[in-house]
């Protein structure tokens, strides 16, 4: 009778997994996954930056008489007084 050790010496030895049996298939639901976790983090930088553009829209182009200004470009009336940096 043969000894149950001396079989598990001699066994033949297996080959190493490949790449494709480590990792398992992909999934529609995986790949779904992923892009759901992605887009949870982008969603709210598209509404913050949407949200910027809204309000500078919103915001008059000129400066009113009075108000701060460095160049006569940003004046409605086209004149800024460099002296008191405000629109004439």
């Amino acid at each position: 009778m043969k000894d149950q050790s001396d079989s598990y010496d001699q066994a033949e030895p297996q080959a190493p997994a490949t790449r494709a049996d480590a990792r398992p298939e992909s999934t529609r639901r995986s790949f779904l996954g992923r892009v759901g976790r992605k887009a949870a983090y982008v969603a709210p930088l598209v509404l913050i930056l949407s949200a910027s553009e809204a309000a500078q829209a919103a915001s008059p182009s000129c400066m009113p008489s009075g108000g701060a200004c460095t160049v006569d470009a940003e004046c409605c009336t086209g004149m800024c007084n460099p002296g008191m940096m405000e629109c004439i």
